[in-house]
């Protein structure tokens, strides 16, 4: 199959669909994208997926979306900790806390093993969305003043809003939090963050993007049966008791 290399080149191509039928195309899909640090991969079983959970089921939730992280603010510091509003935001996200935040992983294997290990019915689709980095702003952290307390005029929310309104962000941005959340660790978890909360502008993010790469149904479990050997599971990428314990009952069918 042409390189990827071959596909970036040439900037009149569409979007390239990748379309894994079997084993041996999965290999080769590897082969092209894995310890290539200009890519980051959504893995996602379902369409409404690819938007922000604040977003997902009504576009109209976004203007809940500060009070909600406000809410969340009153207990966060009991709990957890953060140097700046977007390691808050991460936090928020990875707690589930419905964010903008888009999931995504610099891990291709990763994002294979969410795009399908939760099926649930007959309808889903098993997709890996796959952006080029240098197409993005990355958000400077370095230059930001730590938040040390919350106060009214000085949090964490204010903070975020202030980012999110600033003409020097356009489209969206990408995220690189602090690896202080296992999950966030483990999952080797980035974001794509939408500045204009919409459906729209999240489908206009989405359709940029280089590379969607579809499994089909008829391999889907030899996939995850190759994932688990190598370690990538539930138990490994969705660390806490809780999750374990429903991996278990998941296991027996329970």
């Amino acid at each position: 199959m042409p390189t990827i290399y071959q596909h970036l080149s040439n900037k009149k191509l569409d979007q390239r669909i990748i379309h894994i039928s079997n084993m041996d195309y999965f290999f080769n899909v590897l082969k092209e994208f894995v310890n290539n640090d200009q890519f980051i991969y959504r893995g996602i079983n379902s369409k409404a997926k690819i938007y922000p959970k604040i977003i997902r089921n009504n576009e109209n939730d976004s203007k809940k979306e500060f009070d909600i992280l406000d809410e969340f603010e009153n207990y966060f510091a009991l709990y957890e900790t953060a140097y700046n509003c977007w390691d808050f935001i991460s936090l928020a996200q990875h707690n589930g806390i419905s964010t903008r935040l888009i999931d995504f992983t610099s891990n291709i294997y990763v994002a294979f093993f969410f795009s399908l290990w939760n099926r649930k019915g007959e309808e889903e689709s098993y997709e890996i969305y796959v952006a080029d980095k240098n197409n993005y702003s990355s958000v400077n952290k370095a230059k930001m003043k730590p938040i040390v307390k919350n106060t009214k005029g000085d949090s964490f929310v204010s903070c975020f809003k202030s980012e999110i309104q600033s003409s020097y962000y356009s489209n969206s941005v990408l995220l690189t939090p602090k690896f202080s959340n296992n999950k966030i660790f483990v999952q080797q978890g980035l974001f794509l963050v939408p500045i204009v909360l919409t459906k729209h502008s999240v489908d206009e993010l989405f359709q940029g993007m280089p590379f969607v790469i579809i499994v089909e149904e008829k391999v889907r479990c030899e996939i995850l049966d190759y994932l688990n050997s190598v370690g990538f599971n539930e138990y490994r990428l969705m660390p806490g008791i809780e999750n374990i314990c429903k991996a278990i009952n998941e296991k027996y069918g329970l």
